[in-house]
């Protein structure tokens, strides 16, 4: 009997494989080229594609622009765009 059951009238699927997973396209908007080199090796190796830019100004063209399924940004650049 296995340790872990579906609840009463809930079937369970299956987990996705590592190949079946979604590709996601994701912006990085980050001024700091070290943690820009630091996320996108990270989302790279995961398989996603990944876009970054250094400014607010940059990453509002970028959305303007392309549908991302996932953004991560600075709280603050050091040149903020108003």
């Amino acid at each position: 009997m296995s340790r872990f059951r579906a609840a009463a009238g809930h079937a369970t699927a299956p987990l996705p494989s590592r190949q079946a997973k979604t590709l996601l396209s994701i912006l990085v908007a980050e001024d700091d080229p070290v943690t820009q080199d630091l996320l996108k090796f990270l989302i790279v190796q995961r398989g996603h594609h990944v876009d970054v830019v250094d400014d607010g100004e940059k990453a509002r063209r970028a959305l303007r622009e392309h549908h991302y399924a996932m953004v991560l940004i600075a709280v603050e650049f050091a040149k903020a765009a108003s």
